[in-house]
């Protein structure tokens, strides 16, 4: 569901942006303010990356956010008619602003929104909707001199020098704030939970713009069920099992958001997942990853210490994470994440990454030991190609394995969607 500036002017809730809301914006007289901005025409598409629309998508990405509505006619800032211009924005035309919001302006705009509405009688109209950026300030190239807008009530003026040093040094402090809320997120996600037992992956993800609305029951299961199909997506068998490890079905309410509790018995213990998504687009996942047993048909049965991870399960709980993000995005229509992933282990042993062992059809110890799981610190587009989506995961679950001697993946699909 989209909560764009108009909808704010109109006083509308979230949903789709319509015709009827064009028209009544123009009837009441809606304003062009910081986050809203009425344009008569959409240039043609070949001029469009010398336009002055950029400086416009910089000034609104350095104030918060904001949109562009193209076709509407205004006086005195008010919208007050259609202007009677052909105002569409087709695929073609899409590729154009993206690219162009890519390299005049750095660093770049991204996860621009754009469509257009048609009115009964032809009429016309496309919106452009900016999101806020943490990359502040985005500096807009003109020739040969830089310059970095920013709106000013419906006017758009140019940051000094001093201003610029200034938002630079708020986007580094910015950064390390982020920092600081993802150990305290993955902190609180281990509360309540030992790892004297067996070895646990935290992993965290949360939006860089968060969500501003309340994530209602329904939609949180739909979204396990389409992260399940994304999940299967990742798998080289095709079955996974992270989703049965908690129930998924039957979500909790929460401190603004629905925990999905753990629904392992003490003898599987080893695989305890205990998954909660917040309202605003975190994700947190808490699973075991440590100890286990080779299983039927390996021989005899063989269990293994808490400190030894089984790299199928360590990939198959990144690659479940990773899909619930991916879920969770789509749902509340983030794109930009940052994720944290870390080992807990609080036994006397060394962690170790067991080696599959085709004699043995399971798993052996290969001597090499973890001496510090280095916590994984990344920023994602959660909602980037297919093919984007599987090497991003299997990037992630690499920096895993990798720390525990293993060069290549065993679950994760090397196949592109």
């Amino acid at each position: 569901m989209t909560f764009t500036p108009l909808h704010r002017a109109l006083g509308e809730p979230a949903g789709p942006i319509t015709f009827d809301m064009l028209q009544r914006a123009i009837d009441v007289g809606v304003a062009e303010n910081d986050e809203l901005d009425w344009k008569r025409n959409l240039p043609e598409q070949s001029k469009f990356k010398d336009s002055d629309y950029i400086k416009d998508i910089a000034a609104m990405a350095n104030s918060g956010g904001g949109m562009i509505i193209f076709g509407v006619a205004e006086q005195q800032k008010k919208a007050t008619d259609w202007s009677g211009s052909s105002c569409v924005i087709d695929e073609s035309y899409e590729r154009t602003i993206r690219q162009a919001a890519w390299s005049k302006i750095s660093p770049p705009v991204l996860n621009l929104t754009m469509d257009t509405v048609t009115g009964p009688d032809g009429q016309t109209a496309a919106w452009l909707l900016i999101p806020p950026s943490d990359d502040v300030p985005h500096l807009e190239f003109k020739k040969d001199y830089f310059r970095a807008p920013i709106r000013n009530g419906a006017d758009t003026e140019f940051l000094s020098e001093r201003e610029i040093e200034n938002r630079y040094r708020a986007r580094f402090d910015a950064r390390s704030r982020v920092e600081q809320e993802m150990n305290e997120l993955s902190r609180r996600t281990m509360e309540g939970h030992t790892a004297d037992r067996f070895a646990w992956l935290v992993a965290v993800g949360r939006p860089t713009v968060r969500s501003n609305r309340r994530l209602a029951r329904e939609e949180v299961v739909k979204m396990m069920w389409q992260a399940e199909e994304q999940l299967e997506t990742l798998s080289r068998d095709g079955r996974p099992f992270f989703f049965q490890s908690f129930d998924r079905d039957n979500p909790r309410p929460g401190y603004r958001g629905w925990r999905f509790l753990n629904r392992m018995p003490d003898e599987y213990a080893f695989h305890e997942t205990w998954v909660t998504i917040h309202d605003e687009g975190s994700v947190t996942v808490a699973a075991a990853i440590g100890g286990g047993h080779q299983g039927a048909g390996s021989g005899e049965p063989h269990a293994f210490g808490g400190h030894q991870i089984r790299p199928n399960q360590l990939e198959e709980v990144v690659a479940g994470f990773a899909s619930l993000v991916r879920a969770t995005a789509a749902a509340t229509e983030r794109s930009d994440y940052a994720i944290r992933l870390d080992v807990e282990w609080e036994g006397a042993e060394l962690l170790e990454l067991l080696m599959p062992d085709p004699f043995l059809r399971g798993f052996h110890s290969p001597g090499d030991k973890i001496r510090g799981f280095v916590p994984i610190h990344r920023s994602v587009d959660a909602r980037c190609s297919g093919e984007g989506f599987v090497e991003e995961t299997r990037s992630i679950a690499l920096d895993c394995v990798n720390q525990g001697g293993r060069a290549n993946l065993m679950w994760i699909t090397n196949q592109k969607n």
